[in-house]
């Protein structure tokens, strides 16, 4: 078999299945969780909600069975989506890019969560499940600077902490 050679090579998750059983699901639930946003143009019903959920679940072929839906995804989502910074991204007539692709200057791929255009402004939310890391700020950072090599306004961006139902300006 050949190998490819490293710069073309995608790396998707980090994790192997020898990792600690706890930390695999919480990746699945990351996962499963940004899938789900994906799906979601405006600030949705809860039926709206669940269908976006569940159809995560069908598109990552993950069995519901093994999750607690309403307090795994349901109940942290809906406890964003009551905030109104939040819901200004999810707004009706708002032009919203979902998992928005940028390759950077060596050609690796970076995946944008949301990226909210309005007049002279973006927007580049990053969703992030857990608890919070050092890395996240210099993520987002790294992705508005990406974002002005292209954009000539302003950029601003912000970390949107699903479990907490926080935002943080970066």
């Amino acid at each position: 078999m050949a190998r490819i050679p490293e710069e073309l090579r995608i790396i998707t998750h980090p994790l192997t299945f020898a990792e600690e059983p706890a930390k695999v699901l919480a990746a699945k639930r990351g996962d499963l969780i940004h899938v789900a946003l994906s799906l979601i143009e405006r600030v949705p019903s809860q039926k709206e909600l669940e269908r976006a959920i569940r159809r995560a679940f069908i598109l990552l072929g993950e069995d519901e069975r093994r999750w607690r839906i309403r307090e795994d995804f349901l109940r942290p989502l809906e406890r964003i989506f009551e905030m109104e910074q939040v819901k200004d991204w999810f707004a009706e007539g708002i032009l919203a890019l979902r998992e928005m692709e940028v390759v950077d200057e060596e050609g690796g791929l970076h995946r944008l969560d949301r990226v909210v255009v309005k007049e002279g402004l973006l927007e580049v939310i990053e969703y992030k499940v857990g608890h919070r890391e050092g890395w996240h700020v210099g993520q987002v950072r790294e992705y508005m600077r990406l974002l002005r090599e292209i954009f000539p306004g302003t950029i601003r961006g912000f970390i949107l902490y699903i479990d907490e139902a926080a935002v943080l300006e970066v």
